[in-house]
């Protein structure tokens, strides 16, 4: 299970007194939910490669490593469709097996790519944008429990 109870250095220990770690979008719908309904807190964690407590609460930490992986690149539009536990290295080894590569990658191999884009995570040197800058679209959960998805433009 993807559980943290630190970061990956072990500098900082979270503290949120209920931890989950959803295998199915829908398992992730449901927690939104009973974490709203209980006017509780929610945070996500990634991969733990933070420096400091920004993934802790006093509610529920929901780490998304263990979601079923989706990594769907459409050749035609150029594009590759992700979950949000996906990490570079799991999206690398996907598109080098079908001769693709992304075009700005993150430092560490074992970060999400949805941390990195939460972050702004620099990628592959100064001379270029932040990882973010490369989504296309972004599906989100809301407080209701309902996907909502974000389109640039």
């Amino acid at each position: 299970s993807a559980l943290l109870a630190t970061n990956w250095a072990g500098t900082v220990v979270f503290e949120a007194p209920e931890r989950y770690a959803p295998r199915t979008t829908s398992q992730v719908q449901d927690a939104v939910c009973r974490a709203a309904a209980d006017g509780g807190r929610l945070r996500v964690v990634g991969t733990g490669h933070s420096f400091n407590g920004i993934a802790d609460t006093d509610g529920v930490q929901l780490s998304l490593l263990d979601l079923e992986r989706r990594i769907d690149l459409d050749e035609d539009a150029r594009c590759v469709t992700i979950d949000g536990g996906a990490t570079y290295a799991q999206v690398n080894a996907v598109l080098a097996q079908r001769g693709w590569a992304l075009e700005n990658l993150a430092s560490l191999p074992h970060i999400t790519v949805a941390g990195a884009i939460a972050t702004a995570t620099h990628g592959s040197g100064w001379e270029r944008p932040s990882l973010a800058s490369a989504v296309r679209s972004l599906t989100h959960v809301t407080a209701a429990g309902e996907l909502h998805t974000m389109t640039r433009g």
